[in-house]
């Protein structure tokens, strides 16, 4: 495999998770304000957020480095890349929705 291929593969992950990231920013920041009391507060979460976002992918993708030797062609190593992606990214999302969710408080759910 070329090592230009390699580090554009390499840089899927990562660039995949900070668009995430990007995208979810303004929301993330609102919600975990209000959650936490504080701007101050809620920074540190929002910015564990994404670094999972980035680093969660890429340690996925990591994990799976030792198939890519089989991988000759450049278009089958992009597609494992994005698949690999495409889970980790999922992975993360569905453990902060699911963190999340939790901090709903119980009243509102039995008023409404």
């Amino acid at each position: 495999m070329k090592a230009s291929l390699l580090l554009l593969a390499l840089t899927l992950p990562p660039l995949a998770g900070f668009l995430v990231a990007r995208y979810l920013n303004p929301t993330l920041e609102r919600l975990l304000t209000a959650l936490c009391g504080s701007v101050e507060r809620a920074e540190i979460w929002v910015r564990l957020v994404q670094l999972f976002l980035m680093l969660g992918p890429t340690a996925l993708a990591l994990m799976r480095a030792d198939g890519w030797r089989s991988l000759a062609d450049g278009l089958d190593t992009l597609h494992a890349m994005a698949s690999i992606t495409v889970n980790g990214l999922l992975i993360v999302l569905t453990v902060v929705a699911w963190v999340l969710w939790r901090q709903i408080p119980k009243d509102r759910e039995e008023r409404s």
